[in-house]
């Protein structure tokens, strides 16, 4: 028989190359790691990730390897959406996050929705006969259905999730639909029941016989009660014939009931009603006809075989096959007033029985009829960009890009001093500090201490923000050389430098640097005799014109990063700073960012020129990045993100159950946060250059909306970029090539062996360029399977980058992760 891998082979073409193959893989991987993805985020973390099986294994993995590649989501296992659907949006308008329903489109009608075409009613029935038209809507209510992210507190997801939902509310006329019946002419006339009964209504797209109606004398309307039966065989049935196993054994005379036979059994079966067969089959009768003179033909009855019954009265619940629906509710009248009697329109409305939350991929079908359902499609976000803000020792690293697409990753602030008198300062270190704002003086001495004269290399490292026409930029003071008046400038995100650059020393006014842009200003004042004569303690830089707005810098789709000062507010023009902190105190509290703090950050969405119709984070909204410090190894550590736009950022929520450090956060444009506060904690912000919006289809039953179809897990040898993508490394070094490329060890027994013990496995993330590479590895292949085990447990896996996975057996229950 042959192997999964060689099935897998012949099965798929090798993986386009889009660059170097595996070769730049090596030990240098090895080393410790501050990785964005961690174990608890599988497997949303892995979309359109390659599982990936050894050449080695010879199928020994394969099992391991379609387990895994079950779990991963990817746009090539959701079919096109087909069949009878409408994406619910009006002119461009998208349903955006924090909107409601009503706020894109309140109804849909057969414009939309094939299933909602106008009809006739058809009445040969009775007194009043004759051809009426009616419309068919469904709509919505306000406030009752919204695009949120929000915690599910239903109970029927495990960790109650924060996410981006559909939700559906559960309150007082807040109805997640209402279907509507409306006939566009006079109202249909009703003297008595027989003017409604054994007509057919057709209903989104079935057709219902109208077996029972009940009627009442007051003001609003002659009809109150309509009983309904549609069936999925519907026959006339000759006494002593069969359809669809049900054969008529007998009319009663008044014409009220049949007696069938069905699997051996005999029924009677009132007209108007119905009964489960012993296999499940459900039977009605919606029609009766007796002969009562010999000669005149044979008795019969009509049939709804698998059939459907409906009572629908008004204002009480709808009853399904002699069941009510809960938080459903009918509505009959003879006019849309309810004046006069008659039959003009009927609506029925439900809504779930608890507050339900829909995740991507889910969907919400009408218990009454059976014949649409409400779909979260999936949530489209494009061409986010990713801005990480990771606390590592006594610095803070950042890594985001400027509208030129030029990448800053490097650290923006530092820890100095020591115990209480700890302090937070921009820049690298006491040698590299960073101005960030117009007017900021840094001066030569460590900041916290006095100091004396600096001589030119003291300056050198000097770091300053600089924004102007929407372009931002870090640069460096590489060089000073004060006997010739010459400085070098390097940007250290898009690497330009500008060498030997003359500047005027101890000019009032500054030098302008128009090689690097014409509006930047600096004053350079290092001149051990010229700060003499100025009377200044100690020499300086002085940056006078930095940016062409406040200090920030602006992300490649158009956010900021705002720098704040120690209140907390954007640092008023022309005020100085000394060492990077204001003219104040030079103290903190233990613990905690204090007064003095200078690495205040702000992420504010400010492209307003793109999306009118989405609320943005702009003048007074933004998110606060704040810090704090441990005062056991004195290592920076996440304070807090919040907001001070709660209408537009909504809270942070818990991810899971390792609740006291995992958050989530997202705006109503549809930026993303992750925080994550253990271990010294980081953020990555995630904005996309678009507004994100909620796919949500209105669709008929049977519609095709996303079915999932089956990932295809490869060899090692068809993967020609291991870069290009994220991986999923199934097996061991011994089995799987591009495991040993990851982890660094032999490939060959008994090196490729010597890490790994009987009854374990491990799950590691490596660093894969900008993607991520997950190692899934055992002792052998039993150990292997237990760790593919334990990755299905998803949210449960620990929030880090790598874990022991033992047992004894593939009984989860049994299975142990540390």
């Amino acid at each position: 028989m042959q192997s999964f891998a060689t099935k897998a082979k012949k099965a798929i073409t090798k993986v386009a190359a889009l660059g170097t193959g595996v070769a730049m893989m090596g030990a240098t991987l090895t080393g410790a790691l501050a990785l964005s993805t961690r174990l608890s985020d599988y497997p949303s973390a892995f979309k359109d990730a390659l599982v990936v099986v050894g050449t080695a294994a010879s199928g020994a993995d394969d099992t391991a390897a379609a387990d895994i590649a079950g779990d991963i989501p990817t746009t090539s296992k959701v079919t096109a959406i087909s069949g009878d659907t409408y994406q619910i949006e009006k002119g461009g308008n998208k349903w955006n996050i924090n909107q409601d329903v009503t706020g894109i489109d309140n109804s849909i009608t057969d414009t939309e929705l094939d299933l909602l075409a106008d009809q006739t009613f058809k009445d040969d029935e009775g007194t009043n006969t004759g051809d009426s038209d009616y419309t068919q809507t469904l709509w919505f209510t306000s406030n009752a259905t919204q695009v949120l992210f929000e915690t599910d507190t239903s109970g029927n997801r495990e960790n109650d999730p924060a996410g981006t939902y559909l939700k559906f509310q559960s309150a007082e006329n807040k109805w997640a639909w209402n279907y509507t019946i409306k006939f566009t002419g006079s109202k249909i006339k009703v003297k008595d029941a027989a003017d409604l009964e054994n007509n057919v209504l057709s209903i989104l797209g079935r057709d219902w016989t109208i077996t029972d109606t009940s009627m009442s004398n007051t003001s609003y309307g002659a009809v109150d009660k309509l009983t309904l039966l549609a069936g999925d065989v519907l026959s006339t049935i000759l006494q002593g014939s069969t359809v669809g196993g049900v054969t008529v054994v007998d009319v009663d005379e008044a014409e009220t009931k049949c007696i069938v036979e069905y699997a051996g059994k005999t029924y009677i079966i009132d007209k108007g009603q119905t009964k489960t067969m012993d296999d499940g089959t459900i039977v009605g009768i919606t029609d009766v006809t007796a002969v009562h003179e010999s000669g005149a033909g044979q008795d019969m009855c009509e049939l709804a075989i698998g059939a459907h019954k409906l009572v629908l009265e008004d204002g009480k619940k709808v009853s399904v096959n002699n069941e009510d629906v809960d938080n459903s509710l009918v509505f009959i009248s003879g006019n849309e007033t309810a004046d006069v009697a008659g039959f003009k329109q009927l609506i029925v409305s439900y809504q779930p029985e608890d507050n339900t939350w829909l995740m991507a991929g889910e969907s919400l079908e009408d218990p009454v009829f059976g014949a649409f359902k409400i779909v979260f499609n999936q949530l489209v976000e494009k061409d986010k960009e990713e801005i990480k803000i990771d606390p590592i020792g006594d610095k803070i690293k950042v890594k985001w890009k400027n509208k030129d697409g030029d990448i800053f990753d490097d650290y923006i602030c530092y820890l100095n001093g020591t115990g209480t008198a700890r302090q937070f300062h921009y820049g690298y270190s006491d040698n590299k500090q960073m101005a960030v704002f117009d007017g900021q003086t840094i001066t030569n001495n460590t900041v916290g201490t006095s100091g004396t004269y600096v001589t030119p290399k003291g300056m050198k490292g000097t770091r300053f923000l600089m924004t102007f026409s929407g372009i931002s930029h870090i640069a460096e003071i590489t060089d000073i050389d004060s006997a010739n008046n010459k400085t070098s400038i390097k940007l250290l995100d898009s690497g330009e430098v500008y060498k030997d650059l003359e500047y005027t020393d101890g000019a009032a006014a500054g030098t302008t640097f128009s090689d690097i842009n014409s509006g930047l200003i600096i004053k350079y004042m290092i001149n051990n005799a010229n700060a003499a004569v100025l009377g200044r303690a100690q020499a300086n830089l002085t940056f006078v014109n930095i940016h062409d707005g406040d200090a920030r810098w602006e992300t490649y789709n158009g956010g900021n990063i705002s720098f704040f000062n120690h209140s907390g507010g954007l640092l008023p023009e022309n005020d100085t700073i000394i060492g990077n902190s204001l003219d104040h105190t030079n103290t903190t509290s233990a613990g905690s960012r204090g007064g003095s703090s200078g690495c205040d950050l702000a992420f504010t969405e400010i492209d307003t020129g793109k999306e009118t119709e989405v609320g943005l984070l702009t003048s007074g909204g933004h998110v606060n990045i704040t810090f704090t410090y441990d005062t056991v190894d004195d290592e920076i550590q996440f304070e807090n993100a919040g907001s001070t736009a709660l209408g537009t950022m909504v809270a942070l929520k818990n991810k899971d159950t390792d609740s006291t450090y995992d958050y989530r956060g997202r705006t109503a444009y549809g930026t993303s946060f992750e925080m994550y506060q253990k271990d010294d904690g980081d953020l990555t912000i995630y904005y996309p250059d678009e507004a994100v919006y909620a796919e949500v289809l209105a669709a008929a039953s049977e519609a095709v909306t996303g079915t999932l179809g089956t990932l295809t897990p490869v060899l090692e040898s068809d993967v020609s970029d291991v870069s290009a993508q994220n991986l999923i490394l199934v097996g061991g070094p011994c089995a799987n090539g591009l495991t040993a490329q990851f982890t660094g060890e032999g490939k060959t027994f008994p090196d490729c062996n010597k890490n790994y013990k009987a009854g374990e496995a491990m799950l590691k993330l490596f660093a894969n360029g900008d993607k991520v590479a997950l190692v899934v590895a055992g002792y052998d292949v039993d150990d292997t399977k237990r760790a593919a085990v334990a990755l299905g447990k998803g949210s449960d896996l620990p929030a880090k980058e790598s874990a022991k996975v033992t047992g004894t057996s593939l009984e989860l229950s049994e299975i142990t992760v540390v």
